[in-house]
């Protein structure tokens, strides 16, 4: 028996019960930490001829029943001995992964000093890190279990959980610099995280060949890398031979060229030469993923030839680690979604594609990665400001309205037009639709309503009056934002405990109103389904596969309680759905609702206070 263990079964006494808290504090303990020790305290005791009687608000008092069996117990020398749930799960991963035979759960629980139970527990944490790498458990009577799967994945599964048992500083060292060296003589680029990457593989390669864990002939995939990747890392496998005295066979080989291929920075398939090529496959589906973003954002990104040779080159390496599991740490994840919450969802509605091309959920880190393309994409377009056709009021004549339309033609000739001139009185016939009217400028108050904002300015302008409305000519109007949402369509404090049912309720209600297309449920749970709407911070943004509307809306629902969407909890809900007219603010509200998601304070603010002003309030 553990030491952990021994100790807790010397201060249990036969005559009197005693509390938790009791005995924490004579071990010097938490009161948790005595509670799971007497639970493997009691599956163990059952062997050793007693038990542990428990009595609500009394504690735990020891019963024998066998004193000769009983008198067996002793402590053992526990050094070796994990003691936590993690530490157990670690040292079950590593004894699965360094043996080629069976292992028998009895004889690991006996060694660990813990239950069958408890193993069992333990061993299914485990084979759900082994399936993340394409390898699984094989089970079989009268033997025990193993893992069986490919050598290369489990490097890959060692690689990212127990790297620090291969870790040898002096050695990454010279790894680290070798590689550096080499990849500016061959004039390849790779970020300090990809290259730590590298380093790690080939630390665990060398340790691996040297345990008589060798990759096998017939593991070889028949798409090998480019010759010049290979010939690069048969360069790099030379010097590694000299350096360690380990032989690296052909397949070794081949495999370290997949793994280097895939962290490789996108631009040096751009600038080494033929041999790193975009194959027409890769571009079918940058171009299924332009599509997506256009079915299912009204978003038109597939004439962008720029950013669609950007998201080649990036999906070159990217195919290698989704064909082959190798996960990626992308160091600014967080970052970019809370800087670049727009770029983000438009990226995580390109990566449906991706799901369906390689059958696996795309993470979030290589999700991040995609957003800075369309990141650089969207300020792009963003440049090109749209010019505005403006309306001129004034009061004081037409020789000051001439010259109130040169000193507006001065500051903003950039921005604007056509400048209409205009008195009050004419301001009443105008033809505003006609003439594509943005805004009204007067210098005078005006009492009626007309159909576009009005803003009241003096008739010679200062510098802080030319630098706001830049902005406002640069930006838009806020309030149009407002206009792809609706009071009626806003449900706050609303009751349900999956996702599949708020989505239920919230199409019930938007049926209610007339404006639920047939199969827009369906379309909307299918979208779930290709990957994630969920963006952390409480919120998520389901929305149906394709166009399936005329006009475009928002339904809003505010939870009672937050549930588990898919992968984050979720308490506030926008329900998208994009028409099929055009509309030429779409991308100020993406935008502008984008942001909202990762805005920890709005949302907040949203649930404490959840009504339709709220939710104006913020928008605006």
């Amino acid at each position: 028996m553990n030491r952990n263990l021994y100790d807790l079964l010397k201060l249990l006494s036969l005559d009197s019960y005693q509390t938790s808290q009791e005995l924490a504090d004579k071990l010097g303990v938490s009161e948790k930490t005595v509670r799971n020790r007497m639970k493997e305290l009691k599956d163990l005791l059952g062997s050793y001829g007693a038990e542990i009687e428990s009595k609500r608000h009394f504690g735990y008092k020891l019963i024998i029943f066998d004193e000769k069996v009983f008198l067996k117990v002793s402590p053992k020398d526990d050094s070796e001995i994990p003691e936590t749930s993690e530490d157990r799960q670690n040292v079950l991963l590593k004894w699965l992964l360094d043996t080629d035979d069976f292992l028998k759960i009895d004889d690991i629980a006996e060694q660990f000093f813990i239950s069958r139970n408890t193993l069992s527990a333990t061993l299914k944490r485990v084979e759900a890190i082994l399936t993340m790498y394409n390898l699984r458990i094989e089970r079989k009577p009268n033997y025990g279990f193993r893992v069986i799967g490919k050598e290369f994945y489990k490097r890959i599964c060692l690689l990212n959980t127990l790297y620090e048992e291969f870790m040898d500083t002096s050695q990454d060292q010279w790894l680290m610099e070798t590689i550096i060296e080499g990849n500016q003589r061959h004039k390849v680029n790779m970020s300090e995280v990809a290259l730590e990457n590298v380093v790690k593989y080939i630390s665990i390669t060398i340790k691996r060949l040297q345990d008589g864990h060798a990759i096998l002939e017939k593991d070889v995939p028949e798409e090998l890398m480019s010759s010049a990747t290979q010939q690069i890392v048969d360069d790099y496998s030379d010097l590694f031979e000299q350096q360690f005295g380990q032989p690296l066979s052909l397949p070794e080989r081949q495999f370290l060229a997949i793994h280097y291929g895939s962290r490789l920075s996108s631009d040096s398939y751009s600038h080494y030469g033929p041999n790193f090529v975009i194959t027409g496959e890769i571009d079918e589906l940058v171009y299924k993923m332009l599509t997506r973003v256009h079915e299912t954002l009204a978003l038109d990104f597939r004439q962008n030839l720029e950013l669609r040779m950007a998201l080649n080159q990036h999906l070159v390496p990217m195919d290698i680690r989704m064909r082959f599991n190798i996960a990626i740490q992308n160091p600014l994840l967080d970052l970019i979604k809370q800087e670049y919450p727009y770029p983000f969802t438009i990226a995580l509605n390109a990566s449906t594609s991706l799901k369906e091309h390689y059958g696996k959920d795309i993470p979030e880190d290589e999700v991040a990665y995609i957003a800075i393309i369309f990141a650089l994409a969207t300020e792009k377009r963003n440049r090109s400001i749209e010019r505005k056709n403006i309306v001129l009021v004034c009061i004081s004549g037409k020789s000051s309205s001439q010259l109130f339309k040169f000193k507006y033609r001065q500051a903003f000739g950039d921005y604007l037009n056509n400048i209409y001139e205009c008195t009050v009185a004419d301001l009443e016939q105008f033809d505003f639709k006609g003439k594509e009217i943005d805004y009204i400028f007067t210098t005078v108050p005006l009492n009626q309503k007309y159909p576009v904002p009005i803003y009241e300015i003096n008739l010679f302008i200062d510098a802080n009056e030319i630098l706001t409305y830049r902005q406002m000519f640069e930006s838009g109007d806020r309030s149009t934002v407002l206009n792809y949402y609706s009071t009626n369509l806003f449900l706050p404090k609303l009751t349900a405990s999956t996702r599949e049912e708020v989505i239920a309720h919230m199409c019930q209600h938007i049926d209610h109103y007339g404006l639920l297309p047939e199969g827009f449920e369906e379309a909307v749970l299918r979208r779930e389904e290709l990957g994630q709407t969920d963006f952390g911070n409480l919120v998520a943004l389901p929305h149906p596969y394709q166009v399936m509307t005329e006009q475009s809306f928002v339904t809003v629902a505010i939870l009672e309680e937050p549930i588990l969407w898919k992968t984050n909890k979720v308490q506030v809900v926008f329900l998208l759905s994009i028409g099929s007219q055009e509309d030429p603010q779409l991308e100020d509200f993406y935008q502008k609702t984008s942001n909202l998601f990762f805005d920890e304070k709005a949302i907040q603010n949203l649930i404490t206070t959840p009504t339709f002003e709220t939710l104006v309030h913020i928008l605006s």
